[in-house]
Protein backbone atom coordinates (compact mmCIF):
# COMPACT_ATOMS: atom_id res chain seq x y z
CA UNK A 1 0.00 0.00 0.00
CA UNK A 2 1.61 3.69 -1.24
CA UNK A 3 1.09 6.78 1.64
CA UNK A 4 0.20 9.76 -0.04
CA UNK A 5 1.49 12.88 1.28
CA UNK A 6 -0.74 15.71 1.98
CA UNK A 7 0.30 19.50 1.87
CA UNK A 8 -2.00 21.82 4.01
CA UNK A 9 -1.27 25.80 3.27
CA UNK A 10 0.16 27.56 5.54
CA UNK A 11 -1.18 31.02 3.88
CA UNK A 12 -3.10 31.84 1.23
CA UNK A 13 -2.58 34.91 -1.19
CA UNK A 14 -5.48 36.84 -2.49
CA UNK A 15 -6.31 39.88 -4.87
CA UNK A 16 -9.07 41.81 -4.20
CA UNK A 17 -10.75 45.04 -6.73
CA UNK A 18 -8.59 47.25 -8.45
CA UNK A 19 -11.07 49.79 -7.25
CA UNK A 20 -9.22 50.74 -4.58
CA UNK A 21 -5.21 51.03 -5.03
CA UNK A 22 -4.14 50.88 -0.98
CA UNK A 23 -3.96 48.04 0.65
CA UNK A 24 -5.19 46.36 -2.57
CA UNK A 25 -3.25 42.15 -2.26
CA UNK A 26 -3.49 40.09 0.70
CA UNK A 27 -2.75 36.78 2.36
CA UNK A 28 -3.51 35.20 5.48
CA UNK A 29 -1.90 33.07 7.79
CA UNK A 30 -3.30 30.07 9.96
CA UNK A 31 -3.24 29.07 13.35
CA UNK A 32 -0.43 26.59 12.77
CA UNK A 33 1.35 29.20 11.79
CA UNK A 34 1.74 31.67 14.67
CA UNK A 35 3.67 31.03 17.85
CA UNK A 36 2.04 30.91 21.16
CA UNK A 37 3.38 32.05 24.14
CA UNK A 38 2.76 32.08 28.15
CA UNK A 39 -0.26 30.34 28.99
CA UNK A 40 -1.59 30.68 25.32
CA UNK A 41 -2.46 27.01 23.85
CA UNK A 42 -1.74 26.48 20.02
CA UNK A 43 -4.24 24.23 17.91
CA UNK A 44 -6.32 24.59 15.44
CA UNK A 45 -6.92 27.90 16.62
CA UNK A 46 -4.56 30.23 18.92
CA UNK A 47 -6.25 29.84 23.03
CA UNK A 48 -5.68 32.99 24.71
CA UNK A 49 -6.97 31.97 28.25
CA UNK A 50 -8.18 33.85 31.00
CA UNK A 51 -5.31 33.27 33.37
CA UNK A 52 -1.70 34.78 33.31
CA UNK A 53 -0.23 36.84 30.28
CA UNK A 54 -0.72 34.60 27.05
CA UNK A 55 0.80 36.03 23.81
CA UNK A 56 1.10 34.99 20.23
CA UNK A 57 3.94 35.77 17.61
CA UNK A 58 2.68 36.92 13.76
CA UNK A 59 5.93 36.53 11.59
CA UNK A 60 6.06 37.25 7.86
CA UNK A 61 8.30 38.30 5.11
CA UNK A 62 7.00 41.71 3.23
CA UNK A 63 5.77 40.41 -0.51
CA UNK A 64 8.00 40.68 -3.51
CA UNK A 65 5.34 42.68 -4.91
CA UNK A 66 5.04 45.33 -1.97
CA UNK A 67 5.02 49.37 -2.84
CA UNK A 68 8.23 50.53 -0.85
CA UNK A 69 7.25 52.63 2.41
CA UNK A 70 3.66 52.17 2.31
CA UNK A 71 1.69 50.83 5.23
CA UNK A 72 0.72 46.97 5.98
CA UNK A 73 -2.37 46.34 7.45
CA UNK A 74 -2.39 42.93 9.99
CA UNK A 75 -6.06 41.99 10.72
CA UNK A 76 -6.49 39.41 13.45
CA UNK A 77 -9.62 37.75 13.84
CA UNK A 78 -10.67 36.70 17.41
CA UNK A 79 -13.68 35.06 19.14
CA UNK A 80 -15.13 34.89 22.52
CA UNK A 81 -16.20 31.27 24.39
CA UNK A 82 -19.18 33.05 25.90
CA UNK A 83 -22.15 34.35 25.15
CA UNK A 84 -22.73 38.22 26.27
CA UNK A 85 -20.44 41.46 24.89
CA UNK A 86 -17.08 41.65 26.67
CA UNK A 87 -13.59 43.45 26.11
CA UNK A 88 -10.29 41.49 25.74
CA UNK A 89 -7.50 43.38 26.98
CA UNK A 90 -5.42 42.96 24.07
CA UNK A 91 -2.12 44.63 23.81
CA UNK A 92 0.66 44.89 20.87
CA UNK A 93 3.71 43.33 23.40
CA UNK A 94 6.63 44.40 20.57
CA UNK A 95 7.61 44.84 16.86
CA UNK A 96 10.71 43.43 15.24
CA UNK A 97 11.73 44.13 11.72
CA UNK A 98 14.85 42.42 10.04
CA UNK A 99 17.08 42.98 7.18
CA UNK A 100 19.94 41.22 5.70
CA UNK A 101 22.98 42.93 6.61
CA UNK A 102 21.47 45.35 8.84
CA UNK A 103 21.05 45.38 12.76
CA UNK A 104 17.22 44.11 14.14
CA UNK A 105 14.88 46.77 14.74
CA UNK A 106 13.34 46.26 18.01
CA UNK A 107 10.50 47.69 19.95
CA UNK A 108 8.73 46.97 22.53
CA UNK A 109 5.60 47.99 25.04
CA UNK A 110 4.23 50.84 25.68
CA UNK A 111 5.68 52.51 22.95
CA UNK A 112 5.89 50.09 19.88
CA UNK A 113 7.58 52.10 17.17
CA UNK A 114 6.14 52.46 13.67
CA UNK A 115 2.83 49.82 14.82
CA UNK A 116 -0.33 50.92 16.10
CA UNK A 117 -3.85 49.52 16.65
CA UNK A 118 -6.54 50.86 14.53
CA UNK A 119 -8.57 53.83 15.64
CA UNK A 120 -5.60 53.82 18.80
CA UNK A 121 -7.51 51.54 20.59
CA UNK A 122 -5.87 48.69 21.99
CA UNK A 123 -8.88 46.40 23.91
CA UNK A 124 -10.73 43.95 21.25
CA UNK A 125 -14.25 44.18 21.50
CA UNK A 126 -16.74 41.27 21.27
CA UNK A 127 -20.74 41.58 20.08
CA UNK A 128 -23.90 39.48 22.72
CA UNK A 129 -23.25 36.41 20.69
CA UNK A 130 -20.77 33.80 21.84
CA UNK A 131 -18.30 32.80 19.29
CA UNK A 132 -18.88 36.36 17.59
CA UNK A 133 -15.70 37.21 15.18
CA UNK A 134 -14.06 40.24 16.24
CA UNK A 135 -11.33 41.83 13.36
CA UNK A 136 -8.25 43.70 15.69
CA UNK A 137 -6.24 45.74 12.95
CA UNK A 138 -2.21 46.98 13.57
CA UNK A 139 -1.01 49.49 10.84
CA UNK A 140 2.60 49.15 10.31
CA UNK A 141 3.61 52.28 9.48
CA UNK A 142 7.60 53.16 8.46
CA UNK A 143 9.97 53.95 9.46
CA UNK A 144 9.89 52.02 12.86
CA UNK A 145 13.34 52.98 14.68
CA UNK A 146 16.62 50.95 13.59
CA UNK A 147 19.54 51.22 11.82
CA UNK A 148 18.00 50.79 8.42
CA UNK A 149 15.12 53.05 7.28
CA UNK A 150 11.98 51.89 5.18
CA UNK A 151 9.87 49.57 4.33
CA UNK A 152 10.79 46.73 1.90
CA UNK A 153 10.34 43.67 -0.08
CA UNK A 154 11.64 40.93 1.70
CA UNK A 155 11.88 42.39 5.24
CA UNK A 156 10.97 39.75 8.10
CA UNK A 157 8.23 41.47 10.49
CA UNK A 158 7.51 39.78 13.80
CA UNK A 159 4.61 41.48 16.36
CA UNK A 160 4.07 39.93 19.54
CA UNK A 161 0.03 40.46 20.61
CA UNK A 162 -0.68 40.13 24.31
CA UNK A 163 -4.20 39.21 26.19
CA UNK A 164 -3.12 41.20 29.95
CA UNK A 165 -6.71 39.03 31.02
CA UNK A 166 -5.76 40.59 34.99
CA UNK A 167 -6.52 44.18 33.34
CA UNK A 168 -9.78 45.37 34.40
CA UNK A 169 -10.67 46.21 30.75
CA UNK A 170 -10.52 42.55 30.00
CA UNK A 171 -14.08 41.82 30.45
CA UNK A 172 -13.94 38.51 28.85
CA UNK A 173 -14.76 35.93 31.43
CA UNK A 174 -13.37 32.94 29.45
CA UNK A 175 -10.92 32.10 26.54
CA UNK A 176 -10.42 34.52 23.53
CA UNK A 177 -9.29 32.55 20.13
CA UNK A 178 -7.50 33.52 17.65
CA UNK A 179 -9.04 32.02 14.11
CA UNK A 180 -6.53 34.05 11.44
CA UNK A 181 -4.49 36.80 10.49
CA UNK A 182 -4.58 38.44 7.47
CA UNK A 183 -1.85 41.06 5.78
CA UNK A 184 -3.30 43.48 3.30
CA UNK A 185 -0.36 45.75 1.76
CA UNK A 186 -0.35 48.09 -1.95
CA UNK A 187 1.26 45.96 -4.57
CA UNK A 188 3.98 47.85 -6.80
CA UNK A 189 1.88 47.40 -9.21
CA UNK A 190 -1.34 49.23 -8.12
CA UNK A 191 0.28 52.12 -6.54
CA UNK A 192 -0.21 55.35 -7.73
Amino acid sequence: MRKQSVLVPLFTLGVVSAASAADNRSFSLAPASLHAEGTAVAGPTIVLPKSGVSSFNISFMVPLDHEPDTRILVNVYMQQATAGPCTAATRLGSAARRRPNKVRSLTAAPNVDGVDPAGGVETTTFAATASTVAKKTYIIRMPMAASFTGLRASDGISLRVDRLSADAADTCPAEVFVAHVEIRYTSVDAAP
